[in-house]
């Protein structure tokens, strides 16, 4: 995203898009909707558990465009393993 540091940006709307056939479950904790955050902080948490293989990274849209993309490389104990 390209804006002056010292702006901050409103979070107007989050949603997890619906599944598409290669994700069997998926979820989206943050940022809620009304949060305010510098841009550089931006947080954003959440995991995917795909139908087969691991995840190998998330993108982050603004309508039609990806505005970012994260690699998805930490282990999360909380979420049991699945036979792929």
């Amino acid at each position: 995203m390209s804006r002056p540091a010292n702006k901050r940006i409103e979070v107007t709307e989050a949603e997890a898009q619906p599944l598409d056939g290669h994700l069997r479950a998926a979820f989206l904790g943050l940022p809620k909707a009304a949060e305010e955050a510098d841009p550089r902080d931006l947080l954003l948490r959440g995991w995917v558990l795909p139908k087969k293989g691991p995840a190998l990274a998330v993108e982050l849209l603004c309508g039609e465009s990806v505005i970012g993309r994260a690699l998805v490389d930490r282990p999360r104990e909380d979420i049991p393993e699945h036979p792929g």
